[in-house]
């Protein structure tokens, strides 16, 4: 869906407009965690989660995994290449 929309803050929208939050747990205290709606950074992290292609990474460098990749290299491709091209590089103020 980033694809389509091609921006982190529509998605953020779209899935908090289709009600999507984040898991919700409750600790051995009793205390509830999450189920609050998907932030910028949250969606962020998990578009670029290496693990759903398959991946184990680990001080910076990523391994082949012992688990199936849940999403097709290609798609982890478009989505990087797309996540790039959006980068907005910032410049120091002398």
């Amino acid at each position: 869906r980033y694809l389509v929309l091609k921006s982190i803050p529509a998605l953020t929208a779209e899935l908090a407009d289709q009600g999507i939050r984040s898991k919700r747990w409750t600790s051995r205290a009793g205390i509830v965690h999450g189920g609050l709606p998907m932030r910028v950074g949250g969606v962020a992290h998990i578009l670029n989660n290496r693990v759903y292609r398959g991946e184990a990474v680990h001080n910076g460098k990523a391994f082949k995994g012992e688990h199936e990749a849940i999403v097709p290299d290609a798609l982890f491709a478009a989505v990087q290449a797309q996540l790039l091209a959006n980068r907005v590089t910032r410049s120091q103020r002398k």
